[in-house]
């Protein structure tokens, strides 16, 4: 998994869990969301890979790999930090500012669309959903990354809260992980899900992919 060097990059708002990539213990969960959502999309050379709430752009290193054409955006004011980072990296991408419920794309653009840990941010699944379906291509591969809401995760959450200073989990994920797998499938029906850890039941898991080829 290649990340940029951790002097190039920075924090773009109050629950950016940056600093758990760079952290011994946590930083093995973080790398791995970021390997489940990259092994869903394997090593295509997708023509056009939008990345959907970058954040301060910690994936955008290794998705660059993956296609031509690389697109990030997000919802936050700070894109001129991703911008410095990708200009210390040599990430070639354009970077745009938007909401997931209000995509800055014309229809029919992309051919992989991915999205980590942003879905579980969203109270209007159905928007979302409907976004992400307008700007991907037929047969477009999209790949969502969300956790998943049992008494282990929201203990950890908790207190990885308490290391993101102001920031409110109760205000910050407002949809759980039943809420958006039922939104996808109310208009999907080619979905492929993985969890981790594998060995437990989706409920008792930590983190889950879901992979959406989209048909019409």
């Amino acid at each position: 998994m290649r990340l940029p060097e951790k002097k190039n990059i920075n924090p773009t708002e109050i629950a950016d869990p940056l600093k758990f990539y760079y952290l011994p213990i946590s930083s093995g969960f973080y790398k791995k969301r970021l390997d489940m959502v990259g092994s869903m999309i394997q090593n295509n050379k997708y023509a056009r890979l939008l990345d959907i709430g970058c954040g301060s752009g910690i994936f955008l290193k290794e998705l660059e790999t993956k296609c031509k054409n690389l697109y990030a955006m997000d919802i936050h004011r700070k894109m001129h930090l991703v911008k410095s980072m990708i200009d210390k990296e040599k990430i070639n991408a354009y970077l745009y500012e938007g909401s997931i419920t209000h995509l800055p794309f014309d229809s029919e653009v992309f051919n992989c669309i991915i999205s980590v840990s942003v879905i579980e941010h969203v109270s209007d699944l159905d928007r979302a959903f409907s976004e992400i379906n307008r700007v991907a291509q037929k047969n477009a591969i999209i790949v969502l990354g969300f956790p998943v809401k049992n008494v282990i995760t929201d203990t950890i959450f908790k207190i990885s809260y308490k290391l993101l200073p102001n920031a409110k989990l109760e205000e910050e994920h407002v949809s759980n992980h039943i809420e958006i797998i039922s939104a996808a499938k109310q208009r999907y029906k080619n979905i492929e899900m993985s969890y981790f850890p594998a060995f437990f039941p989706l409920s008792f898991s930590a983190y889950c992919t879901m992979k959406i080829v989209k048909r019409e």
